[in-house]
């Protein structure tokens, strides 16, 4: 085999970053481990910490006279070490370690057919992918530029059942409107329209979460398998507030006590596995813009409204057989979100009620929460919902969203007819309900720092 030589290094532009992260690159050394041969990528940051992908790529022609092709996730593989991570070290040399026999074959490659191209990002900008190993207890965050670089291919069962996999939403300082779509369709009065700005982006779960990964942390629990040969890859039910954020009626309540959570929690577990601290179900400002990604309609595609067009992008009463589906086997909207409206709903923190007693005063309760002048278009930034105390004598429950594979074409939508009556049995932290799922959310700033003491 030829010795390989890396001799391209990226760099991104951050005019956000006080000093612009800056890579260089060293050449590639082979070293042997036990009968294999390993490929060691060294570099060195200077300027600020940043996160540092590695993408490796072959030009077959003598001379690197052609194009150069990406051997892609699939070719390459996994990358250990100091790759497709946050690294702090700053002018000292880190290094990252590829195993090609792994994936390629033991191909050999010339010295002037492959090259690692490292690319840094700024922490304050990082790539639209971030996917945390579930099984890991240590380095399981890491960042991809698309899915075309997954190790092993996107398609591989683990992205939906021990991965979860984040998509980063640019949501910061766009002014959008929220509730009701113009034109009013899928209309109800608690969906108010009004304009709604978020100051920051963070990331959120491409699928629902899975009965896979919802058994990484409790494989005790029987209540969401659904008995089917694919069913770790179909989205978790009976899912509660309790059992996601800590089983009881008056802690963990959102917004009073922020992204506080029980650490016996599923989400506490997940937390403590991945380090990223506010890991959480979604306000619903932050699902309604996620999932919308810039359509003003009822649906995530932008189409028209009609069965056909339902059909494309939701599991629902219409073609589900009246059970949960694999996610991510309709079409996704243009952030790369699936199943945004059908198959289950989704939990949301943000509290509500749909008492039919109590819902003129719920209304004016969340009209309050605007910022004065929404009427005239003012915009409420970064909302967060009502709290007991500006709801006094209402009975709250968390919301959820989307709808499920149980209702039809007049019940699915975006803004509205999906949204619904998080209820719960607080004894055991599930729902009764057999449709009720989530979708988890981050910021972008815990999921940076949750790589902050990371060993490989």
């Amino acid at each position: 085999m030829h010795r390989m030589i890396a001799f391209a290094a990226a760099l991104l532009a951050a005019s956000l970053c006080a000093e612009t992260p800056r890579v260089d690159i060293a050449p590639l050394v082979f070293s042997t481990v036990g009968e294999g041969r390993m490929v060691k990528i060294e570099y060195t940051l200077s300027g600020e910490p940043a996160v540092v992908t590695i993408d490796l790529q072959t030009n077959t022609l003598a001379g690197a006279a052609g194009e150069w092709v990406s051997l892609g996730g699939k070719g390459i593989g996994e990358l250990r070490g100091a790759a497709n991570r946050v690294v702090w070290a700053l002018g000292e040399p880190v290094s990252a370690y590829w195993m090609p026999g792994e994936v390629v074959g033991g191909r050999a490659f010339s010295a002037d057919a492959i090259r690692a191209v490292v690319t840094a990002w700024p922490t304050n900008s990082p790539p639209d992918y971030m996917v945390v190993d579930l099984q890991a207890h240590n380095s399981a965050v890491r960042w991809y530029a698309s899915t075309n670089d997954f190790p092993h291919g996107f398609s591989d069962p683990m992205y939906k059942t021990t991965k979860l996999v984040m998509r980063k939403i640019p949501a910061k300082n766009v002014i959008w409107r929220m509730g009701i779509p113009e034109g009013g369709e899928c209309y109800e009065e608690y969906d108010v329209a009004h304009n709604v700005l978020l100051t920051y982006d963070y990331y959120a779960g491409i699928y629902e979460l899975t009965q896979g990964q919802y058994h990484v942390f409790d494989a005790e629990q029987a209540f969401s398998f659904s008995g089917y040969e694919d069913s770790a890859m179909r989205p978790a039910e009976h899912m509660g507030v309790g059992a996601l954020r800590g089983q009881t009626k008056t802690a963990y309540l959102w917004p009073e006590s922020g992204h506080d959570v029980s650490p016996d929690s599923i989400l506490g577990k997940i937390r403590s596995r991945s380090g990223i601290s506010d890991m959480d179900i979604p306000t619903e400002a932050e699902w309604e813009y996620a999932c919308r990604a810039g359509s003003g309609t009822a649906l995530p595609s932008g189409k028209e409204r009609t069965q056909a067009n339902m059909n494309e992008v939701a599991w629902n009463k219409d073609n589900a057989s009246s059970k949960t589906h694999v996610v991510g086997t309709r079409s996704g909207n243009a952030f790369g979100l699936y199943d945004t409206i059908g198959n289950v709903y989704e939990l949301c923190l943000d509290r509500l009620s749909l008492q039919a007693a109590e819902l003129t005063t719920y209304i004016a309760a969340y009209k309050a929460t605007f910022t004065p002048g929404w009427e005239s278009g003012a915009v409420t930034t970064n909302p967060v919902g009502i709290t007991a105390s500006d709801a006094s004598g209402i009975s709250l429950r968390f919301s959820k969203r989307g709808s499920s594979w149980n209702y039809g074409l007049t019940d699915l939508s975006l803004s509205c007819g999906g949204r619904g009556d998080g209820s719960m049995n607080y004894a055991t932290g599930l729902d009764k309900a057999g449709y009720i799922g989530c979708r988890l959310f981050c910021s972008v700033d815990a999921a940076i720092r949750s790589s902050e003491k990371a060993i490989d």
